[in-house]
Parts: structure tokens; C-alpha cells; sequence
């Protein structure tokens, strides 16, 4: 099992937020197809990724950890909490978040079946699933289909962070280790997978 290399604090802004927008990469065969018109939000907001979905703060969590006192609604004060708290002010009161955002993970966590680091060493998501978040991502879909918008993902620093440590922070070996086009391969399927399980929800990508 691998060990927590660095988790980092998000606090963005709705506006920040929406210039961050990505419905599918630039040069993919979904990119070339027509976007669908905005559906704008609906009952749920599905968010997904990494500690940025979580709204994980570091010192406070391993603080929590030791005292044995963690529980993930202490951490209630991320850009998912900030995005849902806007909705239901000004256009959906009544908006229910669904949170699958798993602390350290990867692109390539998303797509595995134990790739959530948190459920691996026993602590509690805010919304817990099984299998790869992928996977309950579009299964949560599915069984919504129509009433889930936006789909928010912060999903990208991890495999940066293993990338740059890997390389001793040495731009061309960064350059050259693959990792632009490992999450190019995964973010690819991910966003394909979740367009296809909700064709016209507004889904959000955020790298951070």
C-alpha cells in the first residue's frame, strides 16, 4: 500500500470554479462531437476526485487521527460545501450533494477496484461506495438518469505530485516520464465514461 504524499487545501471560488470548466479533453474523439446545451443544476451534485472534492485540510485531519476523533463532516468547508451552499441559494434549495471524493487518489485510483487510499486504511468517505469511484460514479448515474448536474472532478495532483518527486522536480524528466500522457489515457476514459452515463449533465474538470 502505498503511503499519503501530499494532500493540499482548496478553497475556489464559484468563479474560479466555472473558468476551470473542461466537458472533455482537447483532441479526443469526444472533444470533436458536439457539447451538449447546459442542463444547469438538478437534484444532485455528484463530486469526484481527490482531497479538492473532499475539501480535505491536512493538519486538522492528522490532528483528528491521532486524538482518534475523525469523522468526514468535520471537513465541510471545501469547494464541493462552497459550489452546493451557492446552488441551493440562488437556483436549487433543496440540491442533495453525493460525494465520492477519496483523499491521495490518482486518475489511476479512479479506475481501479481498491483504489481508494481512505476506505483502504479504514476511514470514512463522506459518501461511501465500493469498487472504483468510477464505477459508482456511473452506477449512481444510471440510477438517477436526468437529475444529476454538475459533476465537479478535481483529479490530476497526485499523479503530478509522483511524476515531480520521482524526478527531483526536474522539468525534462517530468517531461519525459509519461505522466502528461498516462492522464491524458485515463481522463479519457474517465469523462467518457460519465458522458455516456449522463449525456447531458455539466460536468466540471478541475486539475489542479
Amino acid at each position: 500500500m502505498r503511503p499519503i504524499t501530499r494532500f493540499r487545501r482548496s478553497l475556489l471560488s464559484l468563479g474560479l470554479l466555472a473558468a476551470m470548466v473542461a466537458a472533455v479533453l482537447a483532441g479526443t474523439p469526444a472533444a470533436a462531437a458536439a457539447a451538449p446545451a447546459p442542463l444547469g443544476p438538478r437534484h444532485y451534485y455528484l463530486s469526484l476526485g481527490d482531497s479538492f472534492g473532499f475539501g480535505l485540510q491536512v493538519t486538522r485531519w492528522l490532528a483528528m487521527v491521532d486524538a482518534g476523533t475523525y469523522t468526514p463532516d468535520a471537513f465541510n468547508t471545501g469547494y464541493t460545501d462552497d459550489l452546493a451552499a451557492r446552488i441551493r441559494t440562488r437556483l436549487r434549495p433543496h440540491l442533495q450533494v453525493v460525494n465520492y471524493s477519496c483523499p491521495a487518489s490518482g486518475t489511476g485510483d479512479m479506475l481501479r477496484a481498491d483504489g481508494c487510499f481512505f476506505q483502504q486504511i479504514g476511514l470514512a468517505l463522506h459518501d461511501e461506495f465500493s469498487g472504483s469511484q468510477l464505477h459508482a460514479a456511473t452506477a449512481f448515474l444510471r440510477a438517477h438518469p436526468g437529475q444529476v448536474s454538475p459533476i465537479t472532478i478535481s483529479i490530476g495532483g497526485n499523479d503530478m505530485d509522483f511524476a515531480i518527486a520521482d524526478c527531483n522536480a526536474a522539468p525534462v524528466c517530468v517531461a519525459r516520464s509519461g505522466v502528461f500522457r498516462t492522464l491524458r489515457q485515463n481522463l479519457t476514459v474517465i469523462l467518457g465514461r460519465l458522458r455516456a452515463a449522463a449525456p447531458t449533465a455539466d460536468i466540471l474538470l478541475l486539475l489542479p
